[in-house]
């Protein structure tokens, strides 16, 4: 484009070398750990009975819970991915790992009492 044009309308060139990402760690980490605990508290509160069928609500609801947070954190990966954002994606990769983790032991121990 003419520089004559550029100056006229006021457009500027950002290379994206020089764009700087400014990261609150602490808020990722926040948001990412604490809504799944929220909700997780909620779940396990909702009622004191100490019935199997409860437990085995909580246990798949929890699994639940856990899948569909892992998915959010796995589609927010691939777009961090694609905007080199490498810390916050080191984030959600060790996030995920615990996440999948619970998500495997809930669903254990779910079918482990449905067929108890």
């Amino acid at each position: 484009m003419n520089e004559e044009l550029k100056k006229l309308f006021e457009i500027k060139e950002i290379d994206s070398k020089d764009k700087i990402y400014k990261i609150d760690y602490p808020k990722h980490w926040l948001i990412r750990l604490g809504i799944p605990v929220v909700i997780f508290f909620l779940i396990w509160q909702a009622s004191v009975g100490a019935n199997l069928d409860i437990l085995f609500l909580k246990l798949s609801a929890s699994s639940i819970v856990l899948f569909v947070t892992s998915l959010l954190l796995i589609i927010e990966t691939i777009s961090l991915r694609q905007t080199k954002v490498t810390e916050l994606r080191n984030i959600n990769y060790f996030l995920l790992t615990i996440y999948i983790f619970g998500f495997i032991i809930f669903t254990f121990f779910s079918i482990a009492l449905a067929n108890f």
